[in-house]
């Protein structure tokens, strides 16, 4: 079988204007997102000429959210 991988990083900048456990935040902020990145990755394979690749929806509600603060900030 051939092989094929792909990777996509999409950052967004967002702004809460409330105090919002930040877990929420991650939540919506993914929501939000996560169409953009579903598009992306099936106009890519598209454009590879291979087969569109289309990602599943995925429920992050029912998911453990872990984040990872930047050290950075």
């Amino acid at each position: 079988p051939e092989s094929f991988r792909l990777k996509v990083k999409v950052v967004g900048d967002f702004i809460s204007e409330d105090d919002s456990p930040k877990d929420d935040i991650h939540k919506t902020t993914y929501k939000i997102l996560f169409p953009h990145v579903k598009a992306i990755i099936t106009s890519i394979s598209v454009s590879a000429n291979i087969p569109p690749i289309f990602l599943p929806d995925i429920n992050i509600d029912n998911q453990s959210v872990y984040m990872i603060e930047n050290p950075k900030k």
